[in-house]
C-alpha cells in the first residue's frame, strides 16, 4: 500500500502538500505523507522486509507444505502477490532514499527563509510602529463602540493600516482581512454557524509566504474567509490568479459584497469622503468604491 502511494498516487508535489494537511475535523494528524515515505525508506524497516524475503526463500519448501493449512494456508496462498510488492533492489532503495532526504532538506531552507522573513516583517513593524504619532488614533473608542453593534460570528473585516508595511506588497487598496468569531456566548446564542467552525480548527497556524491556496497547515489571512464560506449554501468563492498562483485578494471580498449576494457590504470607516462610521448601504457601496481609487 505504501508503495502505491508512493509511486502511483502522490507523484505530484501538489498531491503530496495535500496529503500532509492537518483535518482535525477527521482526526487526521498532519504530515502523514511524510511519515509514510520516512517509515518507508527507514533502514531499520528496510533490513526487517530484507530479513524476511530471505528467510522466505530459505523456509521455501517448508512453507509450501502449509498451503492448505486451515489457520495459514490463504496467507501462504498470497505470497507470490505480497512479494511482487517488495523491492530488495539496493539501488532502487538508495534512489527513494535520496527522493526522500532531497525535498526534505528544500524544506528546511525554505521554513527558515520563511520564518526570517516573518521576524524581518514583524521587527520592522514594530520599529515602525513606534515611530508614528499615537496621539492622532483614527479608531477611537467612540469608533470601537459603535461598531460592536453590529458584530456577529462570521462577519468579515477588510482593512488597512497606514504605516503597514505590507501594504507596498499586497494588491489593492485593502490588503488585510479577519474574521469576527465572537464570544462563546454569542456563538451558543446563535447556534454556532457552519462557517465558524471551519475557522476555529485553523487557529495557531503559521503565515504562508508562498500564498498557496492549495495547503491548509500555513495560511494567509483572506484565506480564512475563503475556507470558511466556499462552497456553504450557495456561496461560491472564486480565486483569481495573480503571480501564477489561485489567490483570493481582500478587495475580492470586497467586490463580492458590491457586486453579488454572497456578502453585504455593511459599514466602512476611515476612507476619504467618510463622516465617521458610515453604515447607510448604499454610502457605504459608494464609499467603497471609492476607496479603490485611492490606490491609484
Amino acid at each position: 500500500m505504501d508503495r502505491l502511494l508512493l509511486e502511483r498516487v502522490a507523484t505530484h508535489t501538489f498531491i503530496q502538500r495535500n496529503l500532509n494537511e492537518e483535518i482535525p475535523e477527521y482526526n487526521i494528524e498532519p504530515k502523514q505523507y511524510t511519515n509514510i515515505f520516512e517509515a518507508f525508506v527507514d533502514v531499520r524497516n528496510a533490513h526487517k522486509i530484507l530479513q524476511a524475503i530471505r528467510f522466505l526463500e530459505q523456509k521455501r519448501r517448508k512453507i509450501g507444505s502449509l498451503l492448505d493449512d486451515v489457520k495459514v494456508g490463504y496467507f501462504v496462498r498470497g505470497l507470490p502477490q505480497f512479494r511482487s510488492y517488495l523491492d530488495e533492489h539496493k539501488r532502487n532503495y538508495l534512489k527513494r532514499s535520496l527522493d526522500f532526504f532531497q525535498p526534505t532538506l528544500c524544506r528546511r531552507g525554505a521554513r527558515k527563509k520563511e520564518q526570517s522573513q516573518y521576524r524581518l516583517l514583524e521587527v520592522s513593524g514594530r520599529v515602525l510602529s513606534e515611530c508614528v504619532n499615537k496621539r492622532n488614533k483614527q479608531v477611537t473608542h467612540k469608533i470601537r463602540e459603535q461598531l460592536r453593534r453590529y458584530l456577529k460570528p462570521g462577519v468579515v473585516f477588510v482593512t488597512r493600516h497606514k504605516y503597514a508595511l505590507t501594504n507596498l506588497f499586497l494588491p489593492g487598496f485593502w490588503p488585510h482581512a479577519a474574521i469576527y468569531v465572537g464570544s462563546e456566548g454569542e456563538r451558543n446564542a446563535l447556534g454556532i454557524k457552519q462557517a465558524i467552525e471551519r475557522v476555529i480548527v485553523h487557529e495557531g497556524k503559521s503565515y504562508n509566504f508562498d500564498f498557496d491556496f492549495f495547503r491548509s497547515d500555513r495560511l494567509v489571512c483572506t484565506e480564512l474567509a475563503y475556507r470558511a464560506y466556499d462552497e456553504i449554501e450557495d456561496i461560491k468563492i472564486d480565486l483569481k490568479e495573480r503571480a501564477g498562483r489561485p489567490t483570493l485578494s481582500a478587495e475580492d471580498l470586497c467586490d463580492l459584497a458590491i457586486y453579488s449576494n454572497m456578502f453585504d457590504a455593511v459599514a466602512i470607516f476611515g476612507v476619504k469622503g467618510t463622516n465617521g462610521l458610515e453604515t447607510n448601504k448604499q454610502d457605504v457601496v459608494k464609499f467603497l468604491k471609492n476607496s479603490y481609487l485611492q490606490n491609484n
